[in-house]
């Protein structure tokens, strides 16, 4: 078996198994975490903006405004009191 394009056709192979693949999944990973992380980030911002416009005495109809400023943004939204009431359910419409 001295045919040299079946020796560098499975050397080729082997390259693309051994380095090339777990390099594109460790990339993958790589970006992957970033989004998980600015995905989490963004829902934390909003949480707080929304929460301090719930808890804003100043501001009347609280529930209304939230519910503007999320169609506004296009995000989805469930309000929930203490006790488990749900006052804002903007997760379907």
């Amino acid at each position: 078996m001295n045919r040299i394009d079946i020796k560098l056709g499975l050397t080729i192979l082997l390259l693309l198994i051994t380095i090339i693949l777990p390099l594109g999944f460790v990339m993958n990973q790589i970006f992957y975490g970033f989004y998980v992380s600015q995905a989490q980030e963004e829902t934390h911002m909003l949480s707080s903006q929304y929460a301090n416009l719930i808890n804003d005495s100043t501001v009347e109809n609280r529930l209304e405004v939230v519910e503007v400023a999320a169609k506004i943004s296009n995000q989805k939204m469930l309000a929930l009191s203490d006790q488990g009431e749900v006052w804002l359910n903007r997760i379907f419409r």
